[in-house]
């Protein structure tokens, strides 16, 4: 699915856009694993001490 074969396949604005979108995904994916991490550590925190 990667290969350069497959990226010039596809029309560039459509993939700039999926591009970017997956990225905006993947973003707030990651930004709200990382809150919920650092909110679980601090409860954890909270109670070994």
């Amino acid at each position: 699915m990667r290969g350069k074969g497959w990226q010039l396949s596809w029309p560039m604005p459509f993939t700039s856009n999926f591009t970017q979108n997956l990225h905006n995904k993947v973003f707030l994916y990651v930004q709200s694993l990382m809150l919920q991490i650092a909110v679980l550590g601090d409860f954890v925190h909270k109670i070994c001490i």
